[in-house]
């Protein structure tokens, strides 16, 4: 048995499955797993604004704070009109802040066909919306779905093929492919980086991330995310292998050095 499959017989075997109805519903995009919903500014996008927590992934990030979150069994089924009522309750509180409604996760691309949906009625009464995604499943996002999203938080997470994998598990080629659309599509896009000593802080993946950033030209900023151990407990917790358990968090010159180093570049930066 595969670390997936001993985790999934450990923790699922017991739970009530969903019935037809409901996995038909999700696979038209008239509901969905959603991990968990928060009211949130800044870091989540423009103004104040409900940020939905979408459940599966397709990335094993190694440093990962919510580990849950990628597996679709831990979401609970919501449907769209549940879901949109939620977000439209804070309408007045939108557009005092100019704020809106943020997809995360997990990976909201992953569930995409119901985004869709999602975004159509937001944007029908004129509320912001942001996707902050790794860009894996960007291939999911037609092109005539790029009118739905105002802002993309892009997470970069590294600059290299070789280190993006040893991160995440996966390729970086279509996040970088799907950050092409997006500034071909005139979106804005907002850049992530999350530093983490000894596994993406390498000149060469710095370097990487601004050679891919800097080709963008509605890229408005790269967020720069100082790893932290928040999630460790969470990872404990579900028996699944941490590989960061004694990783410690970047100092403030580590953080300075990379923003120095995308500012040579050019490129505008936040820290938090």
């Amino acid at each position: 048995m595969t670390e997936l499959q001993t985790f999934r017989k450990a923790h699922f075997t017991r739970k009530t499955p969903l019935t037809k109805d409901q996995l038909a519903a999700i696979r038209a995009g008239d509901a969905c797993w959603l991990h968990s919903w928060d009211t949130s500014s800044e870091i989540n996008g423009p103004g104040t604004r409900i940020t939905l927590f979408m459940a599966g992934c397709e990335l094993r990030c190694q440093y990962c704070h919510n580990p849950d979150s990628v597996f679709t069994e831990f979401g609970q089924f919501a449907t769209l009109d549940e879901v949109w009522e939620r977000v439209k309750r804070y309408k007045k509180v939108y557009e005092y802040t100019g704020g809106g409604v943020t997809a995360s996760g997990g990976e909201p691309t992953f569930q995409w066909n119901f985004l869709r949906k999602l975004f159509t009625r937001a944007k029908e009464e004129g509320i912001h919306t942001t996707l902050d995604s790794c860009g894996y499943l960007g291939r999911l996002v037609k092109d005539e779905d790029m009118d739905l999203i105002d802002l993309v938080m892009l997470d970069l997470k590294e600059g290299t093929p070789e280190g993006y994998k040893q991160t995440t598990t996966r390729r970086l080629q279509p996040s970088v492919d799907f950050g092409d659309r997006l500034d071909k599509a005139g979106i804005t896009l907002w850049g992530r980086y999350v530093l983490v000593p000894g596994l993406t802080d390498s000149d060469a993946s710095i370097e990487g991330i601004a050679d891919i950033a800097s080709r963008w030209t509605h890229l408005d900023h790269i967020d720069i995310l100082p790893f932290h151990q928040y999630g460790r407990d969470k990872w404990h917790e579900l028996g699944l292998l941490y590989q960061l358990e004694d990783t410690p968090e970047p100092t403030k010159a580590e953080v300075a050095r990379a923003r120095s180093m995308f500012e040579e570049r050019g490129i505008a930066v936040k820290t938090y």
